[in-house]
């Protein structure tokens, strides 16, 4: 994930999310994304969906949103092996 510096604690970009439209039912929308890596989610930990920030919008193949996570306490995720 990648960390994006922000006054109150580091952003981490989970994974960017595309819209897609389900067969048959053009007028059901869904997000889809997939997290290149391991994801943790601490209890006290924030989720937030951004829209893209691309000027003009975001072109075909390119996600229109993306998921970050905000740190309760700005530490980095712990993850248990």
């Amino acid at each position: 994930m990648s960390n994006d510096s922000e006054n109150n604690g580091p952003w981490e970009t989970v994974t960017g999310l595309w819209e897609r439209t389900k067969n048959g039912a053009p007028n059901e929308k869904y997000l889809y994304g997939k997290p290149r890596e391991g994801v943790v989610i601490n209890k006290g930990d924030e989720i937030f969906i951004f829209n893209s920030a691309q000027k003009g919008g975001p072109k075909a193949g390119q996600p229109v949103r993306f998921m970050k996570i905000k740190r309760k306490d700005g530490t980095q995720e712990v993850v248990e092996l």
